[in-house]
């Protein structure tokens, strides 16, 4: 009888069957397997469409993560550089050719055909980020997030599908507003204080779908208490929020904030839930009052003033508040106590949470401790959350 050799390469497997062996490969061996040929490369890509959507190019970069980026690029979703760190590695791997590597680079995300979330750190001016920004253009971004020491406008204008915005750049106020008015899905807006705001009022009008606000305030010269901005002021923006920013949910406000006026519009923002402020006296606080759909407030009052009562008033007010985050030279040591009272009101409310910051922590934690912690539950602020006041 005629006997017959079967000889079965390791491409002759199946789909399922090469995708069984990516799950036991790491590293250089996984990119060296999956370049073998095309039919691995494409049983690769397939491989880790849902595995490699998100890339950081930071820190102590490899070839083969840039590699792996070449062959992945068509599926990632997320992707985020620290140009700084990207310079170092083509430095040291190309010498005087990393120009040419770093413009491949860019021609690598102008591949990226799913990218929906970018984001680009750089700290130093050695790299133009112009040519990243070009591959860009044609991207369908939801969230873009930039801190760089200069931003061109124009390079933002084509970003109209944009639902997140996040701005640490050396931007004019004239600038962002040419940027943002065409950005009409916007839902979250980050501005620091090297952005400029006096247009802010005019964009609340073009983004009236907006649900997170956050953005600085300037300081009055020669009075650290107050706070007012160039051009509209804080009064109008806070006003343009009340009236046309029927979605705005989050807000957060640094620098602080004396004027009555003010706190009022601020107020009359009824549709927050998240807010996040510091006041210079105690009317601005009360004014808060208004805001009965609150669920989160964050606020720091800058003089060594006794105003437990109306932090008290505030947690009956706003019915849904669940996290109070405060100093505590501003309350009494009992404060904890008072609050579980007022909470008694409420029927089937989940407990409120207390972060009290400060140096009486030793005098108010003894009596929050007996507190009936389904009405109020007391922590110590930690690093973190003193960070977020």
């Amino acid at each position: 009888m005629e006997s017959y050799e079967c000889t079965v390469t390791i491409l002759d497997l199946n789909d399922y069957c090469l995708e069984s062996i990516f799950d036991y490969l790491e590293g250089k061996d996984l990119i060296n397997f999956a370049e073998t040929c095309s039919r691995a490369r494409q049983v690769f890509k397939h491989w880790s469409s849902f595995r490699y959507v998100n890339f950081f190019v930071v820190e102590e970069i490899s070839t083969y993560e840039l590699k792996l980026l070449s062959i992945v690029a068509e599926n990632v979703r997320k992707l985020c550089i620290y140009v700084d760190d990207l310079n170092v590695f083509l430095s040291r791997n190309y010498g005087k050719n990393k120009n040419y590597f770093f413009n491949k680079f860019c021609m690598l995300i102008n591949d990226m055909t799913s990218l929906q979330s970018f984001g680009l750190w750089q700290y130093t001016k050695k790299v133009s980020t112009r040519s990243i920004f070009l591959a860009l253009q044609k991207k369908n971004l939801k969230n873009l997030q930039i801190c760089a020491p200069k931003c061109e406008s124009a390079a933002l204008r084509s970003f109209t599908e944009l639902e997140m915005l996040s701005l640490n750049v050396q931007l004019s106020s004239k600038d962002l507003l040419k940027s943002c008015q065409s950005m009409r899905q916007l839902r979250a807006l980050h501005l620091t204080d090297r952005v400029g705001n006096s247009s802010l009022k005019d964009i609340i009008y073009h983004c009236s779908n907006l649900q997170e606000l956050s953005f600085y305030i300037k300081t009055k010269k020669n009075n650290i208490n107050c706070t007012t901005l160039k051009g509209t002021g804080a009064t109008d923006i806070f006003g343009a929020l009340a009236d046309s920013a029927k979605c705005l949910k989050s807000l957060i406000v640094h620098g602080i904030i004396c004027d009555l006026n003010q706190a009022k519009q601020l107020a009359g923002i009824s549709t927050l839930r998240i807010l996040k402020c510091s006041f210079a006296n105690a009317d601005c606080v009360l004014a808060l009052r208004n805001l009965t759909l609150l669920e989160e407030l964050r606020i720091s009052f800058k003089c060594d003033v006794n105003i437990s009562s109306i932090y008290l008033d505030l947690i009956r007010e706003c019915a849904h508040l669940y996290l109070l985050s405060i100093v505590d030279f501003n309350v009494q040591p009992d404060f904890a106590i008072k609050a579980a009272e007022v909470r008694k009101e409420f029927v089937n409310r989940r407990p409120l949470v207390l972060q009290i910051y400060g140096h009486r922590n030793s005098t108010i934690e003894p009596t929050a401790a007996d507190i009936d912690k389904r009405l109020v539950i007391y922590r110590c602020m930690t690093l973190q959350e003193l960070l977020k006041l």
